[in-house]
């Protein structure tokens, strides 16, 4: 059981965003999950609610969340979608890995913003 003092400081996770993209949410944090311990109190920074961002010229929405919430054996899962259609996805990816997942967001971003989605 997790007894909570005062959360840590942890800074936001840096990301190149294209011009046009709007940020509607962001408490993505600067935490490697392979590098906690089952009991870290960070574990609350993971929550299914981590990064929203919209791209309006084309009805674009990335959203990033961590499931289930501040579960150490969970995983990050990125979405894309357009015209706000849950229920089919441009593009999908899931991993514990926060290098991939930055990875990722960044380059789905450039693909929206370039045209190549």
């Amino acid at each position: 059981m997790r007894k909570i003092k005062k959360m840590p400081e942890v800074s936001l996770q840096s990301l190149r965003i294209p011009k046009g993209w709007t940020i509607n949410q962001n408490s993505f944090r600067e935490i490697d999950p392979k590098n906690l311990d089952p009991d870290d109190e960070k574990w609350l920074f993971f929550s299914q609610d981590l990064l929203q961002l919209t791209y309006s010229r084309k009805n674009y929405l990335l959203d990033l969340g961590w499931y289930p919430d501040a579960d150490a054996n969970g995983f990050y899962q990125l979405v894309l979608i357009q015209n706000e259609d849950w229920d089919q996805p441009v593009y999908e990816f899931q991993s514990n890995s926060h290098i991939e997942i930055v990875e990722n967001i960044e380059s789905l971003l450039n693909k929206v913003t370039n045209n190549e989605m």
